[in-house]
């Protein structure tokens, strides 16, 4: 157990008693956030690794080849993973919902009053007093945490409640808590970054500090003042708000630079993504993981399996057509469906998927998930194609965009959103309206797990998050919009 003072918010008030409460729901916080911040870090690590394994195109499942390449994360910012001036930050608390006080009344967002909503739920890192950059932008240290100097407090609300009376005071007091949001009266920042503890250690870099500073350990000299040495923050890195959210960056800031380095790295080493301009052909494997929780099986009595299993025999999905079956994650058959496998001894199987009395192996299964993935690649990847827009699909946008085409094949038919890839704008900062509208417009009827997919969908091109999701208004109103432009969305039963 770490040191968890650290993440103790403080300032209790009220009366004795109320005061007593406050330290102790304070105490088992801070004890759940020591755990939410390692856990945070190793999916930020995991997320780092696919990414690394994907841009020198090593497989995932690769652990030794994966390691040598994260051998050289931290030591030295050979993969942009340090944050400079400039990165994009985004909080886990963060949110458009309304934000409720004590006394009922509700603090509601002007969103009409900015291009994309989902901007208010980023912020950008601000550094100007280090001295020490990579291609004219500033390194961030663990000490770059000052709200406002720094980090800019979010422009939405919290998805926690208040807890302490002066904050409540403050947001009433606040007469443009609808243009700017709660958080700004909320953000209470940790002292440091909290990095993930790893043996290789970080960069350390020069961090500008006040004069009155002085004697501390690694103070250094310059002729325009004081630094102390600091550690970088990188992509791994999080930043604990006391009033219960973690900041971590989405971008860091060096995405725009494209660094003139050489590397000894063999030429035969790299995929056809680097090769390529970095064009992404394919889905990335958290993406995957995330399609085998969509696509869990289920047994021929219709039991849903444990999430994220594959049904090892066929069964009929209860909504789909009279006839149909499906096996494995997903892979539906509308008649019969002859496929060869290899057992284990590499011999050749054949057998008929859509034969009842079927049952193909875990290692099969995966098989045939690889082989149906691969055709829609080879579709998707031709649309964009010919469309003269593969250049503009990013990692995040492809993974999307294949989800959506994985349930319902006829998106591409559609004149808007054909028309929509047609443009080849797919930037979630300069057209966020767009792609929430275009991918909200496949509903299914208002189906609701079709609704969570697509929100699903949206938060892997918005917030790089492959976690699945059950909530379909994080986004607001944007079902069926460019269907029916004029109609208010009568949400399912069960709808969050």
């Amino acid at each position: 157990m770490g040191d968890i003072a650290k993440y103790l918010e403080g300032q209790y008030g009220g009366t004795v008693l109320q005061g007593i409460v406050q330290q102790t729901e304070d105490m088992l916080r801070a004890r759940e956030m020591e755990q939410r911040v390692e856990e945070t870090q190793l999916q930020l690590w995991e997320r780092e690794e696919s990414r690394i394994a994907q841009i020198y195109g090593v497989s995932e499942t690769d652990r030794y080849g994966v390691g040598n390449l994260m051998k050289a994360y931290d030591e030295e910012d050979k993969y942009n993973e340090y944050l400079v001036d400039g990165a994009v930050l985004w909080c886990d608390q963060a949110t458009l919902e309304d934000f409720e006080l004590p006394d009922g009344e509700k603090i509601v967002l002007e969103l009409e009053t900015i291009i994309s909503p989902e901007i208010r739920c980023w912020s950008v890192l601000k550094i100007t007093e280090n001295p020490m950059s990579v291609n004219g932008k500033i390194y961030a240290t663990v000490r770059d945490t000052v709200k406002g100097e720094n980090v800019m407090p979010f422009r939405c609300n919290c998805k926690q409640k208040v807890n302490r009376d002066a904050e409540a005071e403050r947001i009433q007091s606040d007469p443009e808590c609808g243009k700017y949001g709660v958080c700004r009266h909320l953000m209470q920042l940790n002292e440091k970054w909290d990095n993930m503890p790893r043996e290789t250690g970080y960069m350390k870099l020069k961090d500008g500090i006040p004069n009155t500073t002085a004697g501390v350990a690694d103070v250094l000299g310059s002729d325009s003042g004081l630094w102390v040495a600091e550690e970088g923050i990188t992509m791994t890195s999080v930043l604990f708000c006391k009033h219960g959210g973690l900041i971590r960056a989405i971008r860091s800031g060096q995405e725009e630079v494209v660094a003139e380095e050489e590397t000894d790295t063999d030429e035969n080493e790299l995929n056809e993504n680097e090769a390529d301009n970095n064009i992404v052909t394919g889905v990335s494997d958290r993406f995957i993981d995330l399609l085998k929780n969509y696509e869990t099986g289920a047994d021929q009595k219709g039991n849903d399996l444990p999430q994220g299993q594959p049904a090892l025999q066929p069964y009929h999905g209860k909504s789909d057509p009279a006839g149909s079956l499906t096996i494995g994650w997903g892979h539906y058959m509308a008649g019969s469906d002859i496929h060869t496998f290899q057992d284990e001894n590499g011999n050749e199987v054949t057998v008929d998927l859509y034969d009842w009395n079927t049952v193909i192996t875990l290692e099969q299964a995966e098989q045939l998930l690889a082989e149906d993935i691969a055709i829609r690649e080879e579709i998707i990847n031709g649309e964009l194609e010919a469309r003269g827009v593969r250049e503009n699909v990013n990692q995040h946008f492809y993974d999307a965009l294949f989800s959506l085409y994985y349930q319902i094949p006829d998106c591409f038919e559609g004149p808007q959103f054909s028309a929509f890839l047609d443009r080849g704008n797919f930037d979630p900062v300069s057209n966020g309206e767009e792609i929430k509208f275009q991918f909200g417009d496949f509903t299914n009827d208002l189906e609701l797990g079709t609704m969570r997919r697509r929100a699903d969908e949206l938060e892997i091109i918005f917030y790089d998050n492959y976690e699945r999701g059950y909530s379909v208004k994080q986004f607001g109103d944007i079902w069926r919009k460019i269907t029916y432009p004029n109609e208010v969305t009568e949400y399912p039963e069960g709808a969050e």
